[in-house]
């Protein structure tokens, strides 16, 4: 699991767009001041946006 806002600046909004129609984990200590989960997604999730999104770079689903 990763969270995404550690991600570099410009793949986190690019990432939750892809995210939209997956499914997301919600870990209850990942929680913001407002009761909100923190926006979190699978490793392997990030690992084929990567792939998808940049198919000249291999991405490992290991790399977390």
């Amino acid at each position: 699991m990763d969270r995404i806002d550690t991600l570099p600046d410009g793949e986190q909004e690019p990432f939750q767009r892809w995210l939209q129609r997956q499914t997301r984990p919600v870990i209850p200590d990942e929680f913001d001041g407002s009761e909100d989960p923190d926006p979190c997604a699978y490793a392997w999730d990030y690992a084929r946006w990567i792939a998808d999104e940049r198919p000249n770079q291999l991405s490992d689903p290991y790399h977390t």
